[in-house]
């Protein structure tokens, strides 16, 4: 079975740019989630 890799932080989403920048500088490995707020 396969399976996302997922970073271990979750981002909401008006921290998308942070997480972009984090994506961008391979500081993160697989898949950034992004969670919306309510």
């Amino acid at each position: 079975m396969v399976r996302p890799l997922l970073n271990s932080q979750v981002s909401r989403f008006s921290e998308v740019a942070a997480a972009h920048q984090r994506a961008k500088s391979e500081q993160a490995i697989g898949k950034v989630v992004l969670q919306q707020e309510s």
